[in-house]
């Protein structure tokens, strides 16, 4: 859970600020103007007696009872906004923006569907390392050490038994344990787009004209991403904007984690402080996240 403290406040003052303003969280966000009726629950709607008659304009303030009952259904970054951000040049200073898909980069923070999504991709990742031997394991002779009455002493069959020093350990850890579980393709594709609507909405998304370098230097690497503020970053890219001389030189920087569209995962997009993304690898990864509906 500590991955999402992080998101906790974010999101409770996102519900209460994305209809108190009429520009919203996000950088370059502006909200066009409604046109469909926002729905709420009725049981939702009873429980704060409150009822919302008509379309949800923009600069609206909603009954806070009914923005809490309905959090679920409210976009990271108001309804049905227009989305757009800035393109960074890392080898050139260009000045131009890029629109986003709504779809994809302005979904409800769903912190639930965040936390199955994390579980699920850290349990697949286990290892079951820890082992231990049972008692029909470890070495040592099976033959009674003395009869069983007569002695006085406690009776005993063998000396692998796990009571004595030397024997095999009872309901200990084993590495035949399997950990993967599964979850639904619609759920982890969710919990992508939330991850990627989270980071849009705190302002930590950048997005990149190309990654490519002249030559493949760490230290040339390191000064840019200091220049453009880019540490602790995970990149994802496109099929044909990021050269191998990129790819060498980050492979010596800690905080920098390389991405193809295809393998984007929640678990890295929150591991990071930022996420950056190439042009062609955004129009990419929109492509390949609409088609897993």
């Amino acid at each position: 859970m500590a991955l999402f403290r992080r998101l906790v406040p974010f999101a409770s003052q996102t519900r209460a600020f994305a209809f108190s303003h009429p520009v919203v969280l996000g950088p370059c966000v502006r909200v066009i103007p409604l046109t469909q009726r926002v729905a709420f629950s009725s049981s939702a709607a009873r429980a704060s007696n409150v009822v919302q008659s008509g379309p949800v304009v923009p600069g609206q303030i909603l009954p806070v009872p009914l923005i809490e009952k309905n959090w679920w259904s409210l976009p990271a970054v108001g309804l049905h906004a227009k989305l757009t951000a800035p393109v960074l040049g890392l080898n050139s200073d260009i000045s131009e923006t890029i629109e986003l898909n709504s779809e994809v980069f302005g979904v409800p923070l769903r912190r639930d569907i965040l936390h199955n999504v994390v579980v699920y991709q850290r349990n697949n990742k286990r290892q079951p390392i820890a082992h231990s031997k049972t008692k029909a394991e470890v070495a040592g002779s099976g033959k009674k050490p003395w009869k069983q009455k007569g002695t006085g002493r406690a009776r005993v069959g063998y000396r692998r038994n796990p009571i004595w020093r030397g024997g095999g350990a009872a309901h200990g850890p084993r590495n035949t344990v399997n950990f993967s579980q599964s979850l639904p393709k619609k759920v982890r594709t969710l919990g992508l787009k939330v991850a990627l609507s989270a980071k849009y909405a705190e302002g930590l998304l950048t997005v990149v004209d190309q990654a490519s370098l002249a030559e493949p230097k760490t230290k040339i690497l390191d000064s840019l991403l200091t220049a453009k503020d880019l540490h602790n970053s995970v990149i994802m890219h496109g099929d044909n904007d990021m050269n191998s001389n990129f790819k060498l030189a980050s492979r010596n920087i800690p905080d920098l984690t390389i991405l193809s569209y295809r393998a984007a995962n929640v678990l890295s997009i929150l591991k990071h402080k930022r996420l950056v993304i190439t042009k062609e690898g955004v129009r990419q990864l929109e492509a390949e996240i609409l088609r897993r509906k």
